[in-house]
């Protein structure tokens, strides 16, 4: 059981964009922030969000981290 709201992203959609990230890193091409926030945007464009534009803010973004601390953004 978790505390909170439920993510966005599945666990499944969390761990594919995690090894993106990571994956980008290895060969050089680390995501900037807008990157990051443009990818995202892109998993859940089929999704109802509250993001402005279905882009996500800089508070999601900072929750992500939270959740994965183990990645530098």
């Amino acid at each position: 059981y978790k505390k909170g709201t439920p993510t966005l992203l599945s666990e499944e959609e969390e761990r594919a964009l995690k090894a993106y990230m990571i994956k980008m890193q290895e060969i050089g091409h680390p995501l900037s922030m807008q990157q990051l926030h443009l990818k995202v945007a892109t998993i859940v464009q089929e999704k109802v969000t509250l993001f402005k534009d279905g882009i996500p803010g800089d508070s999601w973004i900072n929750w992500f981290n939270r959740r994965h601390p183990d990645l530098t953004i």
